[in-house]
């Protein structure tokens, strides 16, 4: 008997960044950011989003080639957003205790994941709380996001790291900068030459 065809969906679309522990407003203000690396357009209503074991949660819409779509866990996640993608998916949440987050079709056939849940020796591969010293403050609680560095093998725990801190993107539901890169590149792919002078948020 022949093997079935692999998916065309294969390769496409990719888990790409991850606030598994939420913003400086709340840890479960949790989103995962999706980017579709294919040169057309991908139906997400093929697709299904997966938690660890819990069920997946099907997704909807269309995912334009060569850009970003944010799952956000609640409506005032992301407070200022200068793009239409963002949608609220009632994911399962996401704790402290890590979790392979996979893209899966009808059929259970795995699109994409990140690392397995015990890879990182029972903590996430990156991301996290910190803390965050502004101008007008010091000592913020907030978290970091967990970017993946390349479009390749997501399941490669060497694949993924800490936001850079200085690169990020909108604010919470708390008006607070979000320590990530929803809707634009990741930090881990911006030149590391340049000057930094001033007072910039700066990790502890």
């Amino acid at each position: 008997e022949p093997e079935p065809e692999p998916s065309p969906l294969l390769g496409t679309v990719i888990i790409n960044e991850l606030a598994w522990a939420g913003t400086h407003a709340s840890p479960t203000d949790q989103w995962i950011e999706l980017y579709n690396r294919a040169a057309f357009d991908v139906d997400l209503s093929a697709l299904y989003l997966k938690i660890g074991d819990t069920a997946p949660v099907p997704l909807s819409g269309t995912l334009a080639s060569g850009r970003y779509v944010i799952l956000q866990r609640t409506g005032t996640t992301i407070k200022s957003i200068g793009f239409p993608d963002v949608v609220t998916v009632g994911f399962a949440p996401l704790s402290a205790e890590p979790l392979q987050v996979s893209l899966v079709l009808t059929d259970g056939t795995v699109i994409d994941a990140t690392p397995a849940a015990d890879a990182c020796g029972g903590t996430w591969c990156a991301g996290g709380a910190t803390t965050m010293v502004y101008a007008d403050s010091l000592g913020v609680p907030t978290s970091v996001s967990m970017e993946r560095i390349d479009i390749e093998d997501g399941t490669d725990p060497d694949n993924w790291a800490n936001n850079d801190g200085y690169t990020r993107y909108h604010l919470d539901a708390a008006h607070q900068p979000i320590i990530g890169t929803p809707g634009n590149q990741n930090s881990k792919h911006w030149p590391l030459t340049g000057f930094f002078c001033g007072n910039e948020d700066v990790l502890t």
